[in-house]
């Protein structure tokens, strides 16, 4: 069978119009979410954390966040960061800030912060280790795959 010019283009156009709306729906599934609530106030700040990163990129070899033979999640760090002000650790979830969690440096072992594999889905977290020191931020940045 001969298709013509005409019938060409009309399938042409209808498997166009098919790709198009697929995407639209996908696109409309995929959730959304800023980094922050206050993302557009931290934005205007924004000096304040590369000052921070700046102070912490120091200390940065000092800190490891690793699975363990457990499949825990343990923050490896200095036995100072107990003394300083504020210590926390916090996984954001870049796809689902729901499963975005918080942590303080209390109830250390063997200079290890160690937390329950039962508070995170497998997946990809941004770590964020904070502390206060001298009234000034330190920050490192640190990436987890955790897979159960």
């Amino acid at each position: 069978m001969k298709l013509n010019w005409g019938a060409g283009i009309a399938i042409f156009l209808s498997l166009f119009i098919t790709f198009i709306l697929s995407l639209v729906v996908k696109a409309h599934q995929t959730k959304t979410e800023l980094y922050a609530e206050d993302y557009y106030d931290q934005e205007v700040n924004y000096q304040s954390t590369i000052d921070a990163k700046q102070r912490g990129s120091i200390h940065i070899n000092a800190f490891d966040v690793t699975i363990n033979e457990d499949n825990n999640v343990a923050v490896g760090c200095p036995e100072w960061i107990v003394s300083t002000d504020n210590p926390t650790a916090i996984f954001y979830r870049p796809d689902n800030s729901d499963l975005d969690r918080s942590f303080e440096f209390t109830g250390m072992k063997n200079n290890q912060l160690v937390l329950d594999k039962s508070e995170f889905l497998s997946g990809h977290y941004e770590v964020e280790i904070t502390w206060n020191q001298n009234d000034k931020k330190y920050l490192i940045t640190k990436a987890l795959d955790f897979k159960k």
